[in-house]
């Protein structure tokens, strides 16, 4: 069984080395990229074609909505997961509007 690619995008380097970390525990998983910001998102998932993009949702240059939308814009069918360290409680509507396969805060990606 191939192991689901992974793009993982987060400006706060901290939590994406300790999520990263998290799922190289898992030989279900494999993280084939990173990325520091929508933008550069975008690139990475134009490149790499991953299966799934854990993405934060507030990030400098371009935020993981605006990515989200763009990724989908640009064909890409992998699942978008994007990810919050705030509780905002339309941060769920807004990732589904954006085509965003699923809403996790930090919090739940830490257990």
């Amino acid at each position: 069984m191939r192991p689901i690619s992974v793009l993982l995008v987060d400006d706060d380097e901290l939590f994406a080395e300790s999520l990263e970390a998290t799922l190289a525990d898992d030989v279900r998983v494999r993280v084939v990229a990173s990325a520091r910001d929508g933008a550069e998102a975008l690139e990475r998932c134009s490149e790499m074609r991953p299966d799934v993009v854990a993405m934060d949702i507030h990030m400098p240059t371009m935020d993981g909505v605006e990515a989200t939308r763009r990724i989908r814009a640009q064909g890409f069918t992998g699942a978008v997961i994007l990810i919050s360290g705030s509780m905002f409680t339309d941060a769920r509507d807004l990732a589904t509007e954006a085509g965003a396969a699923g809403y996790l805060t930090k919090a739940q990606c830490a257990r």
